[in-house]
């Protein structure tokens, strides 16, 4: 679901259905050498009209506020299925919700957190929140991880049934991080892409299929990076856009549907990249706003039901884009807010519940976005959370 917003940063956070977030920080991204590397079809852009929508079952009111307790001034925000983490304008961590393999990393046994509670110390500067595991950078370039290590995504150098509750040091001189549902990202400072945890789909870069317990190099020259179920996104220091891991739905863009057990060029000329459950988003340096993989209920926003393969444009003048399970919440240049696919929940920010097939406006006035299965968040510097829709995020209900 890229990674939390730092407070540079105008949105980061990203979630999906099958329970991660994530974000991705600014930074710099590139390919080294060694790394075997494919160019795959150019992008495409696309003009349908929408299809009928579909009803939801159940009743939802528009944007709810969420109690924040103390936090005070918000720099950003990561939103997981069940858990939530928001970044305070003053470096703290805050976090809530499902706490069973210790992804809220706040020292404690209970296994639901109903309030924000605050992290331990340090001067974070961005997280991103997984599957059951999350990442955090300090403000010295110290990356910080916790929550579940059954698959190493922890990057201790193990595997291990017992959760983490507490961060513990993992990396120095990080400038960019993501966590995927199993699997970790992070970029250095001389731009060196590390990647770890569950490998079962190449997520990780290596060329292998077996997991990997430490950060691991992968190339080199990157700038910031995404992670979603089952494979991974970069952006390098040039603007191409780099995808590998499971292919299935045409996550990856690549054309098809195969898996890339490294990493594989789909285009150029961009500056933030979104993974999610199994459709993917990017947008461009001019402000364009790009979308493939799964689209079922509409959440590409092209204005059909139909997969897309490669990358195909949605719209115009976007800074930020968050993915759920089967909805999308962006964010433009004037501080707009628009939503579009599945709204069973309400997530779209609406009472109809009627899928949306394209971008909507649903609000205005908000700094970050976060997305995670049937709900959204939006959040202003002033500290204000506010929620749509319900899903199966306890840690989200007000």
């Amino acid at each position: 679901m890229a990674l939390l917003a730092a407070k540079t940063q105008r949105v980061l956070a990203t979630g999906v259905y099958s329970g991660l977030a994530v974000t991705a920080l600014l930074g710099a991204i590139a390919l080294g050498n060694g790394v075997r590397l494919a160019l795959t079809t150019p992008l495409t852009a696309v003009s349908s009209s929408p299809q009928p929508a579909v009803t939801a079952r159940i009743d939802a009111e528009p944007l709810r506020e969420v109690p924040t307790g103390l936090l005070g001034e918000v720099a950003g925000v990561a939103q997981a299925r069940d858990f939530t983490l928001v970044l305070g304008a003053d470096g703290r961590l805050w976090a809530r919700g499902l706490n069973t393999r210790g992804q809220l990393g706040v020292g404690i046994a209970q296994t639901v957190v109903a309030d924000f509670l605050p992290l331990p110390g340090r001067e974070y500067q961005a997280v991103a929140a997984g599957g059951s595991h999350a990442l955090a950078l300090d403000r010295h370039g110290n990356l910080w991880v916790w929550g579940d290590d059954r698959y190493g995504q922890l990057g201790n150098g193990q595997t291990s049934h017992a959760p983490q509750d507490r961060p513990i040091w993992i990396a120095r001189d990080i400038v960019a991080i993501a966590a995927g549902d199993r699997h970790s990202l992070a970029v250095r400072r001389d731009g060196t892409l590390l990647a770890w945890g569950e490998n079962r789909w190449g997520e990780v870069g290596n060329g292998a299929q077996e997991v990997v317990t430490t950060p691991t190099p992968i190339g080199q020259g990157f700038a910031s990076v995404a992670a979603g179920a089952g494979y991974s996104m970069a952006i390098d220091r040039k603007g191409r856009l780099w995808a590998w891991g499971r292919g299935e739905g045409g996550r990856l863009g690549t054309g098809d549907e195969k898996d890339q057990a490294r990493p594989v060029q789909i285009g150029e000329n961009f500056s933030k990249v979104t993974a999610a459950t199994a459709q993917s988003f990017a947008i461009r340096r001019d402000g364009t706003l790009w979308a493939w993989g799964s689209n079922l209920l509409g959440q590409l926003g092209d204005g059909t039901r139909e997969d897309r393969l490669s990358p195909v444009q949605i719209g115009t003048g976007f800074t930020s884009v968050a993915a759920g399970g089967a909805h999308t919440v962006a964010l433009k240049r004037d501080g707009s807010v628009w939503a579009w696919g599945s709204n069973g929940f309400g997530q779209l920010a609406d009472t109809k519940l009627d899928d949306q097939l394209k971008p909507t406006r649903v609000a205005q006035g908000y700094d970050f976005i976060a997305a995670a299965g049937g709900a959204s968040v939006l959040a202003r510097r002033n500290g204000v959370l506010r929620m749509a829709g319900a899903g199966p995020a306890p840690s989200l209900r007000p």
